[in-house]
C-alpha cells in the first residue's frame, strides 16, 4: 500500500515539477487522494495516506521532520481515526515494518554496501529491517515467518514499478 502510494504521489510530483514545489505536492496531494478513493482504505493504506498526508504537510510548510516523527505521530492520528484497526494484522504489520525500515534499515547498510551496489544494499538493508520488525507478529499470528521476502522484495519491487509506470 505505502510503495503503492509513493509511487502515485511521486509521479504526480515529477510529472507537475514545473509549477514550483508546493503545487507540485499540491497535486500529489490529490494523486493521493484519488489513489485511496480507488483502491479503498484498508488499515495499511490508511497508514501509508496519513504519513504521505503528513509528509507533503511538513514539505508544504518547510519543515525537517525525521519520517520515525512523522509515523509516530501517524500512528496516533490513526489510533484517534481508527482505533478499531489496532486488532487488525494488516496495521500492525504495517507499522511495524516501516519502523523496522526506518530504525534498523540503516544499521545494516554499512555492511549491506560492502557486498552488493548502493542500491541494492539499501533495499536488501530496507527489508532486512522490515523483517526483524515483523517476525514477532507474523510468528504470533500466522506461526511462521517468510526471509525469502527479503530477497523477492528486492527483486520485484523494481518490476513492480516498471509495471505500474506503464
Amino acid at each position: 500500500s505505502g510503495m503503492h502510494l509513493s509511487f502515485f504521489a511521486g509521479l504526480a510530483a515529477t510529472v507537475f515539477r514545473g509549477g514550483g514545489r508546493k503545487f507540485s505536492l499540491v497535486l500529489s496531494l490529490g494523486a493521493v487522494l484519488l489513489f485511496v478513493w480507488f483502491a479503498g482504505l484498508t488499515p495499511s493504506l490508511l497508514r501509508a495516506t496519513i504519513c504521505s498526508l503528513l509528509g507533503m504537510a511538513t514539505g508544504i510548510w518547510g519543515i525537517k521532520s525525521p519520517m520515525i516523527r512523522i509515523l509516530s505521530l501517524c500512528f496516533f492520528i490513526h489510533l484517534v481515526l481508527a482505533p478499531q484497526d489496532l486488532f487488525q494484522l494488516s496495521f500492525q504489520l504495517s507499522y511495524l515494518a516501516l519502523a523496522g525500515i526506518l530504525l534498523l534499515g540503516p544499521c545494516f547498510e554499512p555492511v549491506t554496501h560492502k557486498f552488493l551496489p548502493a542500491s541494492v544494499a539499501t533495499s536488501v538493508s530496507a527489508s532486512v529491517g522490515a523483517q526483524i520488525f515483523s517476525t514477532p507478529v507474523t510468528l504470533l499470528s500466522l506461526g511462521t515467518m517468510m526471509p525469502g521476502g527479503i530477497i523477492a522484495s528486492v527483486v520485484v519491487s523494481p518490476l513492480v514499478s516498471l509495471f505500474m509506470t506503464v
